[in-house]
């Protein structure tokens, strides 16, 4: 389970993350067996391993980080004591936001998704309910990606965002996917949903999304909306490089990309 997620899914955690596992793992007292850039697969499952009992007083420890990537570990930590000691953790009145985040996500592991609490318990409980691939129709709502989840592994910058990692997730639950990219067009948005569009040709994406910047007037606009062409495929998507052969700025990146493809009107 734990080489499963995080070497598809977390296979480049933040540098915070990676130094608070290491003191995690300090504070337990481990050494773990294997190479260090095997690191969810060696270091995280051996925190898993300590148990709950062990892993539960690192969520008072000094350093918030090493609270944090403790919740992390404590997803994949199967024993039938965990969401109800978790639960007692939350009633403590945790104060320190991205670690009670960190909790439901856990109880959402653990428990599945409940509707109940405020925005960031129903928001954990969610992401936990999908990493545990458990989801539900009625937690659509509650899946608006909270930015206190750049602050756990999840979506640490400089791996991921809040609105990646839940589109990442959403993987799991082909049924939510769709709806939840639609719920959430806006202008921060709109590269994840071009990215959906043109790896998944939803047709309610791919006109907005993947074709319409190609007639943007900005330039750049354009090369950029041609260059995710040659990143995924969907219907039309090389007709659509194909008319830009003929435009001085673009006819090279539109070469490539039919080239790419094996497409004869590359030659052309």
């Amino acid at each position: 389970m734990v080489i499963r997620d995080f070497d598809s899914f977390l296979d480049a955690p933040g540098p915070v993350s990676d130094d608070a596992l290491d003191e995690l793992l300090e504070f337990l007292g481990i050494e773990p067996a294997g190479p260090d850039e095997e690191w969810w697969a060696t270091r995280v499952d051996a925190a898993a391993e300590a148990g709950t009992a062990r892993l539960l007083p690192a969520l008072a420890h000094e350093n918030p980080a090493v609270r944090r990537v403790t919740t992390c570990v404590l997803c994949y930590c199967y024993e039938p004591e965990v969401a109800d000691a978790v639960r007692a953790v939350c009633a403590a009145h945790v104060t320190d936001e991205p670690t009670r985040l960190g909790l439901h996500i856990v109880l959402g592991v653990h428990a599945g998704f409940s509707p109940a609490g405020d925005e960031l318990a129903r928001f954990g409980s969610a992401f936990g309910a999908l990493l545990d691939s458990n989801p539900r129709p009625d937690m659509l709502g509650a899946l608006t990606p909270s930015p206190v989840l750049a602050d756990l592994p999840w979506a640490e910058p400089g791996w991921d965002t809040p609105l990646g990692a839940v589109d990442s997730l959403l993987a799991r639950a082909p049924g939510l996917h769709l709806p939840w990219l639609l719920a959430m067009a806006g202008p921060e948005s709109v590269p994840v949903l071009a990215d959906s569009a043109l790896r998944h040709g939803d047709p309610s994406l791919v006109e907005p999304y993947a074709l319409a910047p190609l007639r943007s007037p900005d330039l750049g606009t354009r090369r950029a909306a041609l260059q995710r062409l040659s990143r995924w495929e969907f219907d039309g998507r090389l007709d659509a490089a194909a008319g830009f052969l003929d435009d001085p700025d673009l006819r090279d990146l539109a070469v490539d990309v039919l080239a790419a493809a094996g497409d004869r009107r590359a030659r052309c």
